[in-house]
């Protein structure tokens, strides 16, 4: 029985698997896991290395339809062999008492058994086959290409016939795709066998919007392997209590903890059938040292919300109770932060966001408006703590509409309005954004002044944070006394720390480093007197990029100890600051090196943030990075894609970099051809921000795995614009808007199929690995880009 196939990431499973095969005591080796997980290669691999004299024989035991044929074949195989493999048995009537039956006639017989669950038979060892393991969406796109489930996909959609370049975007397709399938192996393999017909991003859309049954399913189905078949199948042999426990999982999003489920779902027994459920790996545990959480892989869930579907009034009633708990989560979230427990908030937020996000979504729909509310504020911080996008920002814009329709309630609108304020300035591209988010914040105070207490205090947090972009920022430091007095009235003292330490800053930008120094240590001892790292972290780092010989202490920690310190508490909007400025002091020291290794992690966690906007800071600090080492082609053109941001960007600076190196920043420009709109802006920033980071890591001494080319002229990749059709001309043209290939479809009248066989070629021709580089292509080549189309348009002629 000969063993071809790869093995991704099953090495531990197969030597455990082995080593208890070896001992004595094993009769039976029961290999259990969900239909598709790969139970069969794991055992057709382990007798494979078995050291018998014979072929092991295998029995597929779905083809024992009548009581007494599995015990039958088997014991004619036991005449001969010692070792038989029975692949799944559980399919197989009377499976238990039929393999009893070959062991108590073969006492020499030993068995290696593929089934959903233990068999619970003398003398058998269980190993469990998981799915692979899920691709963390938020890890750098690089990492990707060494995980299983992302390279069990490339290595068999190459099987099929396709041909898919690793690059970063594809990646990023690949992890989504394994993703949305569970990691489950079988249905990686049907879905990139679709890969000659469908790309990698298609397939993630398709995933994205519909249930993985109508983009896989048929496939396998003519072999006799339908692989939502066999999961029906394995929901068929649980009793009545736990089938029912299975439909109700399918109220949850994502994983969630045994309390939860025993609050949403009030079930009186719930242990044992959650653990029939486990045996079965229809509901797949994850266990931390803090406890376990529980979760139904995409393909189990959506079976179970077929069954769930069947019973309308139980579905209202789970539906219900998610919400009622959800809430609870965000309050508990919200309670955490009032509290100076920022880290936890967030991470309660983070850990539940999928189930907080559908309890809103199911609450905007209904217009249950302050459900809506409270679970939106619930969610709003770990967003903005990530880095907000503009689809978060229409969540805020849908809830606060909501609740203007209706007799709003002050404190919910006021932090309604000051969180849409201050992601409004967060995702300004210009002062006129800018301009534009804050009369919601100006709203908010006005609402929250008359009530005081935290609200006032909260509202004002989230003011002054805004004013980080703003160029007059003479308004801010009343509002920071304001904060101070009124936290200080509360006895808040995390609150105080930060609006002393905003005051600094505000003293720092105007020039007044006695004040800036004052405010910054007296934060600073506050924060340590508190004991929260967190706290500290603001301060100390405002401390830190004081003009050099501001005598700041002994006492404060190096930025080599912020950063460890940010990390730790995985303070991401902390990191988003401090890494640019250890970047510069490293270049203010000379230790060019040391700049590179900074740049390259601030690069990479905005590229991982999602928010072309977090490139801003670290490609500026690249720029000069690039400036200092005297390559002035490189700065140049980082220093393009920044200008359009200049506005946002200049009031975030200290005023010692604007005046050492204001030159370099925003000096004379590069002979660049800007985008006329804030998408296309962003476009092009975020080519300058892989730009930068390819080159930063070129210089960083840490060796890196490069999918993607070091930052160098595309020209020397050869492109034949001479090649493009006119409609790939037209496609071309405009892909610096930003547009996706569904809004392109609606500009060109043709399907987002066609733009996306355009956008292929395109590549192909321009000699560039994806959309990012063909817009820096565009960008770079306007003129033989221009020459292209007259002379199309001369053939037409």
């Amino acid at each position: 029985m000969p063993w071809r196939r790869t093995l991704h990431a099953r090495e531990d499973l197969l030597r455990t698997a082995r080593r208890l095969l070896a001992q004595d005591s094993t009769r039976v080796l029961t290999l259990t896991g969900l239909p598709g997980v790969g139970r069969t290669s794991l055992a057709r691999a382990l007798v494979a290395g078995a050291p018998q004299q014979l072929p092991v024989p295998f029995i597929d035991a779905r083809r024992a339809t009548e009581p007494g044929a599995l015990a039958r074949t088997m014991l004619d195989a036991a005449a001969v062999f010692d070792l038989i493999v029975v692949d799944d048995a559980d399919l197989a009537p009377s499976v238990a008492a039929e393999l009893t039956r070959v062991l108590d006639t073969q006492p020499d017989a030993r068995l290696v058994v593929t089934a959903g669950a233990p068999l619970r038979l003398p003398g058998e060892a269980v190993v469990r086959v998981p799915p692979l393991p899920e691709p963390d969406l938020s890890d750098d796109p690089e990492t990707y290409a060494v995980q299983p489930a992302v390279r069990l996909f490339l290595d068999s959609a190459e099987r099929s016939g396709a041909t898919i370049t690793p690059d970063r975007e594809t990646l990023q397709d690949v992890a989504a795709i394994c993703t949305a399938l569970g990691g489950l192996p079988q249905a990686i393999v049907l879905a990139a066998a679709r890969t000659p017909t469908l790309t990698p991003a298609t397939l993630r859309s398709l995933l994205a919007d519909a249930p993985p049954s109508t983009v896989i399913a048929h496939q396998s189905a003519a072999q006799g392997h339908d692989l939502f078949t066999a999961i029906a199948w394995s929901e068929s042999l649980l009793d009545k209590s736990a089938r029912e426990l299975l439909a109700d999982l399918a109220v949850f999003a994502s994983a969630v903890p045994l309390e939860a489920i025993a609050e949403v779902i009030a079930q009186d027994d719930l242990v044992n059938p959650l653990a029939v459920l486990v045996d079965s790996h229809l509901a797949q545990p994850v266990h931390y040292d803090t406890g376990s959480v529980y979760r139904l892989s995409p393909l189990v869930r959506e079976h179970a919300a077929t069954l769930l579907s069947r019973r309308p009034e139980r579905a209202a009633e789970l539906r219900a109770r998610h919400t009622h708990w959800a809430l609870g989560v965000a309050h508990e979230s919200g309670k955490l932060t009032v509290s100076g427990m920022t880290t936890y908030a967030l991470g309660l937020a983070a850990e539940l966001e999928p189930e907080i996000m559908a309890a809103l979504q199911r609450s905007v729909e209904s217009g249950d408006v302050e459900a809506a509310a409270q679970l939106l504020l619930g969610i709003v911080p770990c967003w903005f703590s990530q880095a907000v996008t503009e689809s978060e920002k229409g969540w805020i814009d849908r809830v606060l509409a909501l609740v203007e329709e209706h007799e709003p309630d002050r404190e919910l609108l006021a932090m309604l309005l000051a969180w849409r304020g201050l992601v409004g300035v967060e995702l300004a591209t210009g002062a006129a954004g800018v301009a534009a988010a804050l009369p919601d914040l100006q709203r908010a105070r006005e609402l929250a002044e008359p009530i005081g207490g935290q609200l006032l205090t909260r509202v004002l947090m989230l003011s002054v944070l805004a004013g980080r972009v703003m160029g007059d920022r003479s308004a801010l430091e009343p509002l920071c006394r304001r904060g101070l007095e009124v936290a200080g009235q509360l006895g808040d003292v995390a609150a105080m720390t930060s609006f002393e330490a905003w005051a600094g800053m505000l003293a720092h930008q105007r020039g007044d480093i006695d004040e800036a120094l004052r405010c910054a240590r007296a934060a600073f001892e506050r924060a340590q007197r508190l004991g929260n790292p967190r706290v500290m972290l603001l301060p100390a780092a405002l401390l830190r990029t004081l003009p050099s010989g501001t005598p700041i202490g002994d006492d404060v920690p190096s930025f080599g100890e912020l950063l460890d310190s940010a990390r730790r508490v995985q303070d991401n909007r902390s990191l988003a600051w401090i890494l640019p400025s250890a970047t510069m002091s490293a270049l203010v020291d000379g230790d060019l090196d040391t700049a590179a290794t900074l740049a390259v992690e601030a690069l990479r966690r905005a590229r991982a943030s999602g928010n072309p906007r977090r490139y801003l800071i670290p490609t500026l600090t690249t720029t000069l990075l690039a400036h200092e080492r005297g390559d002035d082609h490189v700065s140049a053109r980082l220093q393009g894609a920044l200008s359009p941001f200049r506005q946002v960007l200049a009031p975030a600076l200290p005023p010692w970099v604007v005046r050492d190196y204001g030159d370099s920043i925003f000096g004379p420009q590069p002979d660049l051809a800007l985008p006329p709109t804030a998408e296309g802006a962003l476009a092009l920033l975020q080519v300058a921000g892989e730009d930068a980071l390819n080159y930063a890591r070129s210089l960083a001494a840490a060796p890196t795995i490069r999918l993607v080319a070091p930052l160098e002229d595309t020209a020397g990749l050869l492109p034949r614009p001479e090649e493009l059709t006119d409609r790939e001309r037209e496609v071309l043209g405009n892909l610096p808007s930003g547009a996706s290939n569904k809004e392109l479809s609606v500009q060109l009248g043709i399907s987002a199929k066609t733009v996306m066989h355009h956008t292929s070629s395109i590549y192909r021709k321009l000699g560039v690995r994806g959309r990012s580089e063909a817009i820096s292509w565009v960008l770079r080549h306007q003129d033989e880009l221009g020459h292209g189309d007259e002379h199309a348009r001369g053939n037409r002629a």
